[in-house]
């Protein structure tokens, strides 16, 4: 039976779930955790889509996601083939990471959007993680509450349907899931809208890029001027094979990174005038 498609148009807000194959694991180490929150800010600067709330949970990942013109099919298989391909390098194997079909479902009104956010807050606590979710650094729940700033995900837009004084939202939104705490857990199934995963509006516009399409990766000039910025050094530090430790350490984010984005050996090392043994030897290292 062919996949009934999903509903796409701009301003559509989903529940994006994504699973890691037969439950498998899809974090290691803080290494992981970090890539893929890297790869979800390229994307967000890239496509303009908006995040509203995000879990990354040992198995499984969350993200409230707002998409304009591009498709969330197009956003979703950019990430998680992006995180796929930084995994079986690191372990060094081939195979699905993630099960094929992601989940996400289309959040059609406030309330639903609010009881959304509070159950992908709670994930950790649920799992047993955590005793309070803001004890867990890799989800938005601190930026909610005011006790980090906001980063990855833009909380104002939801605490804003709770006050518009944001002192009085954040409290507000703590007690509220606070109250999630001491309530029997949510089943994921009984939040879901009446129209899941189809709407009468779908393919209500052809501006958004549709799912066939994929997203362009970033160049290689792009993600070197990315590192160098966020490595705190010149561009052109990370050409050739110096040994200064910020250079170096840029410079073997950029080979993931490029790499990640499906960027041969050949190219990446020809884009910063190393040896290819030496960038296939940095993609090896911790």
């Amino acid at each position: 039976m062919p996949r009934k498609p999903r509903p796409r148009f701009p301003g559509a807000v989903y529940h994006a779930i994504a699973r890691g194959n037969a439950g498998r694991t899809i974090f290691f180490d803080q290494t992981d955790w970090l890539f893929f929150l890297d790869l979800l800010r390229d994307i967000k600067r890239r496509t303009g889509l908006q995040l509203f709330s995000h879990c990354l949970m040992p198995n499984h990942v969350h993200l409230l996601i707002q998409t304009f013109h591009v498709d969330i099919s197009a956003i979703m298989g950019s990430l998680l083939n992006c995180y796929a391909r930084h995994i079986n390098s690191k372990l060094n194997q081939t195979g699905h990471v993630f099960q094929e079909r992601f989940q996400s479902p289309l959040c059609e009104d406030d309330a639903y959007l609010m009881r959304i956010a509070r159950y992908i807050h709670l994930n950790p606590v649920r799992a047993g993680l955590v005793v309070n979710p803001s004890d867990w650094p890799y989800s938005s729940h601190r930026a909610y509450l005011g006790s980090a700033l906001p980063d990855i995900s833009n909380p104002f837009p939801i605490l804003n349907l709770l006050d518009k004084d944001i002192t009085l939202a954040q409290r507000e939104f703590s007690l509220y899931v606070e109250e999630g705490i001491r309530q029997p857990a949510e089943i994921l199934s009984d939040l879901l809208p009446p129209k899941n995963i189809l709407s009468e509006q779908e393919g209500a516009s052809t501006e958004i890029q549709t799912s066939q399409d994929v997203l362009p990766p970033p160049t290689l000039e792009e993600i070197s001027l990315a590192c160098a910025k966020q490595g705190g050094i010149p561009v052109a530090s990370l050409r050739g094979p110096g040994r200064l430790r910020p250079a170096s350490r840029s410079r073997r984010e950029f080979f993931r990174k490029a790499y990640s984005h499906g960027y041969t050996l050949t190219e990446i090392a020809a884009h910063l005038n190393v040896s290819v043994s030496a960038a296939s030897q940095a993609l090896r290292m911790p």
